[in-house]
């Protein structure tokens, strides 16, 4: 019965989006049926986009602990009876919602229904398709900025080239978040909002907002102004609005009554929690200075980013020069997203996602405006010079443009390099042989990197499964536990709490582990000792190179710079460890 929903909801969306991707609609008909042609831009677009992110599915890290323990996990234990529970899926507080992980797991099931039972390749296969989805949204994008009066075919190409270059969209686009869901339901609200199309685009932001991440609903606030005030379609607004609240709001509320055991609106529950409750607050979980977002939207979109936070400013002069104001409106959900995030204490990497896309848009606005505007200026004052300007509208994208893939490049080659130790390492723990007893893999400091159930091994055929387990280490904060096997997303787990609180009955002792997952930093501390020195307990099965960001120089961190990082660059050993047999100990 979910699946039949969501499909149902899929259908529905399609139809709302009625996908368009081209100027004049050339209408194909075949057996008494028709369908729009997609735009060339609309086909170069999605073929360019669609290589870097099955890249980015192949060869990005998990970012986010969040994206494993919240979703990687409840949907291997609704595709394969385990996995790790976290606090927000405890029945009492009920913050996550089943049925956005309910067509994450359609990859894993088709290729179980054709013989495929490689967990790791549904893994990546999972990423895959969704890299393919976004790399289809994106394409939905350029295209109607690209036919754009409020923007044109310019900035419709540099547009394309920040999105297929920029390392922030290599991750963004292939993680299983809520906030890179967003970024696709808001990035096709966008596209459809610049064609007209203002039901799909409505229907979008409310998916966003309903189904996904509540807060993402700020960005529909400029569509409903547009909608509303500027064309007066009030009827449609509201017309629309309804049939998504029911529908979207109705389908997502019964799934997780099934799952719950009750009725739950999940989505209302992370606004409370985050927002309206005086006793909890996101920042129980870490606060970050005013310059977080600067800094890692520079890294991450590079040139595009430092364009992009100039994109509104630069649209409200051309408004206030007598230019047309709907650039500016369409650029105002991205002040509206700074002005709601930015000032916040606690910031993550992953809240800038769902914008990731409209400030490449921003930037690439910025770039071919600020450069028109220049070589009119100067055509005006020099009319002599008109020829070498019209070279120049080329050549400065071309040099800007040249600069960013220089950076992001260099930023992608660092990150993979620094960071991709831990899906080596798991990889090779998916390859171990479980014994009839079971296995247990244990971690410590490193809990917050592993990378899923989907990388543990097969079970036994007498019945023993490898299970990950925590050993106490410097962290304190509350960890997930396994889900009851049975009845597991209705039944309220013991010492869960909503507060970060540790719980000790999280942790089993040294001895009990068969294998451990550990990064060697050279240091010993409390409850984290060097277990890759202690070579009479443990045994390597293998090593990988980590970065050592505190050792490491923050432009060697940021940059990968050809024969100089190799001699700036400290690398710490990320391994797998195995429990020597002679100093093994019944369990």
């Amino acid at each position: 019965q979910c699946y039949q929903l969501v499909v149902l909801m899929l259908l529905n969306l399609g139809v709302a989006c009625n996908w368009r991707t081209h100027t004049r609609p050339r209408v194909v008909k075949a057996r008494g049926s028709c369908w729009k042609k997609p735009s060339a831009m609309f086909i170069a677009a999605f073929s360019l986009l669609l290589i870097p992110r099955l890249i980015g599915a192949a060869i990005s890290h998990i970012t986010d602990c969040d994206e494993v323990f919240n979703y990687w996990e409840p949907l291997h234990y609704l595709l394969h009876g385990s996995g790790l529970q976290t606090w927000e899926y405890s029945p009492e507080f009920a913050l996550r919602s089943y049925f956005y992980l309910i067509p994450h797991g359609w990859p894993s099931t088709l290729l179980s229904l054709g013989g495929f039972d490689d967990k790791v390749l549904a893994f990546y296969v999972t990423r895959a398709v969704l890299g393919c989805v976004s790399a289809a949204v994106e394409a939905k994008l350029c295209a109607a900025v690209s036919r754009s009066s409020a923007f044109g075919h310019r900035i419709g190409w540099v547009l394309l080239g920040f999105l297929a270059v920029a390392p922030g969209m290599l991750h963004a686009a292939v993680a299983f978040l809520p906030s890179s869901s967003s970024m696709v339901l808001c990035t096709l609200a966008f596209a459809t909002w610049i064609d007209t199309e203002y039901r799909a685009s409505i229907f979008c932001i409310a998916a966003s907002t309903i189904l996904v991440w509540p807060f993402s609903g700020a960005l529909g606030v400029p569509i409903a102004v547009d909608v509303l005030l500027r064309n007066r379609k009030v009827g449609l607004f509201v017309g629309t609005s309804f049939v998504a609240l029911v529908v979207l709001l109705g389908s997502s509320v019964y799934v997780d009554m099934g799952f719950y055991g009750r009725p739950v609106v999940a989505g209302l529950n992370i606004v409370l929690y985050n927002v309206l409750s005086e006793a909890t607050s996101s920042e129980l979980y870490g606060t970050e200075p005013w310059t977080f977002y600067f800094v890692n939207g520079a890294l991450n979109l590079s040139v595009a980013f430092v364009l992009g936070m100039l994109g509104p400013a630069v649209a409200l002069g051309k408004w206030a020069g007598g230019g047309s104001a709907a650039p500016l409106l369409y650029l105002s959900p991205l002040a509206v997203w700074i002005a709601i995030f930015f000032p916040q204490a606690h910031k993550e990497e992953r809240f800038l996602f769902p914008v990731y896309p409209l400030i490449c848009l921003a930037g690439a606005s910025t770039l071919v405006w600020v450069t028109e505007g220049v070589c009119e200026a100067v055509e005006r004052a020099a009319p002599s010079l008109k020829r070498p300007t019209q070279a120049v509208r080329s050549l400065v994208p071309g040099g800007v443009f040249t600069v960013f893939c220089l950076f992001s490049v260099s930023r992608a080659i660092a990150t993979h390099r620094g960071y991709h130790a831990p899906l080596d390492v798991y990889r090779e723990v998916s390859r171990l042989n479980v014994s009839a007893t079971g296995t247990r893999i244990c971690v410590g400091k490193e809990w917050y990197r592993f990378t899923g159930s989907f990388f543990l091994p097969k079970p036994h055929s007498e019945g023993g499964c490898a299970t990950l387990e925590f050993i106490k280490s410097g962290y304190d904060g509350l960890l997930p536990k396994p889900f009851a096997a049975v009845n597991g997303t209705s039944m309220i787990p013991t010492a869960m709490n909503n507060v970060n609180q540790e719980e000790p009955s999280r942790y089993i002792p040294q001895a009990s582990c068969d294998y451990i997952v550990d990064r060697d930093n050279g240091e010993v501390a409390e409850f984290e000792p060097r277990f890759t020195a202690a070579s009479s307990e443990w045994d390597r099965v293998l090593c990988r190179p980590f970065l050592d960001s505190g050792r490491t120089p923050a432009l060697y961190r940021a940059f990968y710079i050809p024969m100089l990082s190799e001699s700036h660059t400290v690398y710490t050993e990320y391994c797998l460890l195995k429990r020597n047999v002679a100093a093994a100990s019944p369990k």
